[in-house]
């Protein structure tokens, strides 16, 4: 009986030490460290520091750009409209007029190397000696990509339409990333940012969300993979990836998403600048969806699936 109790004080002692280090260094993480995103601000004002963000032209992609610019970078937006593009790019210049705003077109849904290594290019000659010290890996996509609304069923699908959803979730960013490497690892341009945008569909694995969900796990474990390979070789180039929650969106309104913790994109955006240099590979980008995950891994699945398909039936109801 001794053994026994002695065996159960140490499970008790060694889960409340477990709950007491996960919220420590949350606190730590979400209100105390103070963000290192400085460390890729060039003083060299003849090589001054840029970043790239994909799928700026609105959304949180938009909210990147807008805060990277408050904070002193030039940004390269990339969009397949060149409309959009060129109306983003003259909003920025007029909140922060000394910025330099540079456009990239090209199809994040479009298997096509040539507009890839054309933005690659693009990436290598920055105007005014500029170097790519950030890459925001934040184009991406539910169901309102292929216009089916924010759930929709597997078997609803096209092969083309599962195409579209991969293209543009997985295979871009991938691509982009790993063409892009040369560049981020060279030591002109070093230390270098990666943010990568999962979600917690990426974590929960949602119906009616399964190709989007199975592309943000996707997500996910690249980063944090490409963030060890950059460690393993010694390479300063830091790769955050962001389990993103409920954020308001054109794609994701919030009435469409229950209406649950939902964020401002550019709130969401300070949000996962913030936690730069936080030394974890992935992590919620606020203290409150971080909360959500935690709840979320302990509510029972009945009650989740019952949530996402009331969601759902509300959707198809309101077609």
């Amino acid at each position: 009986m001794t053994l026994v109790i002695g065996f159960l004080a140490a499970v008790g002692t060694l889960a409340t030490s477990t709950v007491l280090f996960y919220l420590s260094r949350a606190v730590f993480v979400y209100f105390l460290r103070p963000t290192s995103l400085t460390c890729y601000l060039s003083n060299d004002t003849a090589h001054p520091s840029w970043a790239l963000i994909t799928g700026s032209t609105d959304g949180i992609g938009l909210g990147f750009a807008k805060e990277l610019c408050s904070l002193g970078f030039n940004v390269l937006l990339h969009g397949r409209n060149m409309g959009k593009l060129q109306h983003v790019k003259s909003e920025l210049l007029t909140a922060f007029p000394t910025r330099s705003v540079a456009i990239a077109v090209a199809d994040a849904s479009d298997f096509n190397q040539a507009s890839l290594y054309t933005l690659v290019q693009q990436v290598s000659n920055l105007p005014d000696g500029g170097r790519l010290r950030i890459l925001v890996n934040n184009v991406g996509g539910a169901n309102h990509l292929i216009e089916k609304g924010l759930f929709c069923p597997l078997q609803d699908m096209s092969l083309d339409e599962v195409d579209k959803l991969i293209n543009v979730n997985v295979r871009f960013p991938t691509r982009l990333t790993a063409a892009l490497l040369p560049v981020l690892t060279c030591d002109l341009n070093t230390p270098s940012l990666v943010v990568n945008m999962g979600s917690m569909a990426g974590v929960s694995n949602l119906p009616y969300m399964v190709i989007y969900s199975a592309t943000k796990a996707f997500n996910l474990a690249f980063s944090e993979a490409l963030g060890k390979e950059m460690k393993a070789q010694r390479h300063a180039v830091e790769s955050l990836g962001f389990v993103i929650g409920s954020v308001d969106t054109p794609g994701a309104p919030k009435d469409s998403q229950g209406n649950i913790l939902v964020m401002e994109p550019r709130e969401m955006a300070k949000a996962c600048l913030d936690r730069c240099g936080c030394g974890q590979w992935i992590l919620e980008g606020i203290w409150s969806h971080w909360v959500l995950s935690i709840f979320l891994k302990v509510v029972p699945e009945f009650i989740m699936v019952g949530k996402v398909k009331d969601l759902y039936l509300k959707q198809k109801k309101g077609k």
